[in-house]
């Protein structure tokens, strides 16, 4: 099987040239790979990843309020209640995955 370019960026360690790459960074630490990045750090804090995207940590959690409330909306179409919603948001929040009070 063909190897992923961040695949052959890790093995050499080097950086990604391709900047035109849908996963490209420009942030050298990780190679300058979204990917590499996920995979070397696991999940990043809004600091952290305004600190990667090169923009405020105020529009980082304006873009997450956006997509909190757009799946809220979502789901809600689909009948889940907002209150389970809540609840599996916080919990992921929060580095927990019970759903045991979810119906």
């Amino acid at each position: 099987m063909k190897k992923k370019c961040f695949d052959i960026c890790v093995d050499n360690d080097v950086s990604c040239p391709v900047d035109d790459c849908r996963y490209w960074i420009n942030y050298e630490e990780d190679l300058n790979c979204a990917i590499v990045c996920a995979n070397q750090n696991g999940p990043l804090s809004l600091r952290e990843i305004s600190d990667r995207m090169g923009v405020s940590f105020v529009r980082i959690k304006q873009i997450q309020d956006l997509i909190v409330d757009k799946f809220t909306k979502r789901l809600a179409k689909q009948g889940i209640r907002e209150e389970d919603v809540n609840t599996v948001l916080g919990a992921l929040k929060s580095g927990e995955e019970d759903h045991s009070t979810m119906e």
